[in-house]
């Protein structure tokens, strides 16, 4: 199962943006300097809007007529002492979230087959 692969920010293409994580930068500080850490996932939410997410250091570079985007919303908190609640966002083409939900039932039915 391939999910769709996009180019540079100019990929020619249905989609002229690519998909994209947003971690806010609130979430640098639960992440420890020497080891990893486990974020916890709370809930899931979505939406759907006309044009990527707003990202810095990209003003201006979205294209006009980007098309519509879909957006996952993960809230995530640190397992360790802060309870503190992150959003992570993902910001994909519809194409590549029809994509990404394929995958995931699939790999949901594998996991109840044994």
């Amino acid at each position: 199962m391939d999910l769709i692969r996009q180019g540079p920010l100019a990929a020619a293409g249905r989609f002229a943006w690519p998909n994209t994580m947003i971690f806010p930068k609130e979430l640098r500080d639960a992440i420890p300097e020497h080891s990893a850490r486990a974020l916890a996932l709370d809930s899931v939410d979505g939406t759907v809007r006309d044009g990527p997410y707003a990202l810095a250091g990209l003003a201006g570079a979205i294209p006009p007529g980007s098309g519509p985007r879909t957006f996952l919303r993960l809230d995530v908190h640190e397992t360790g002492k802060s309870q503190s609640v992150y959003p992570v966002w993902i910001d994909l083409d519809p194409a590549t979230m029809r994509a990404l939900g394929r995958f995931m039932i699939d790999l949901a039915d594998r996991a109840e087959a044994g």
